[in-house]
């Protein structure tokens, strides 16, 4: 059996709705592809020492955390599909805005806040696929999910 074949039995049957929220996770998820490249940018073109560097990127990853646990909260509160379009236009325009920011604090400032919204994009994700998903599928469908989210890590992103 090929791989596609294998590939389309084990996620053959699932909801149209699952295959979009894994197609958008992937979208989103794309979209920091640019973290490995932020350390670079910030010490050679903004003359950022290597520490002020450092706090960047910590601020990137704080602001994850915070993201991940107020998205979920929010998510229980506003729903996973408003949430969902707040995380993603919001993420959109702070990825924008980050690339206007030139001091480190401007920069710190706007870093946590992006990365803060793409992280509360994944728990209303979550919360789709498990409302569209089928008691029987849940399982292929949260695999697919996670297919989508680690397919960009495979290409050598992150």
């Amino acid at each position: 059996m090929s791989l596609i074949q294998l590939y389309k039995k084990a996620y053959s049957g699932l909801a149209r709705y699952n295959w979009y929220l894994s197609i958008v996770m992937l979208i989103n998820r794309s979209g920091t592809m640019v973290v490995p490249f932020m350390t670079i940018y910030c010490i050679n073109q903004l003359h950022f020492t290597v520490a002020q560097a450092g706090y960047i990127m910590a601020l990137f990853g704080a602001g994850s955390i915070v993201g991940a646990y107020v998205g979920g909260w929010l998510s229980d509160r506003i729903g996973f599909y408003d949430m969902q379009a707040v995380a993603l236009l919001t993420g959109g325009v702070m990825f924008i805005i980050v690339g206007y920011q030139t001091t480190f604090i401007s920069l710190g400032v706007a870093t946590f806040i992006l990365s803060f919204c793409n992280e509360a994009f994944r728990p209303a994700n979550a919360m789709a696929v498990a409302h569209f998903s089928a008691p029987e599928n849940k399982t292929r469908s949260y695999s697919l999910h996670r297919l989508a989210t680690n397919l960009k890590r495979n290409c050598g992103y992150n």
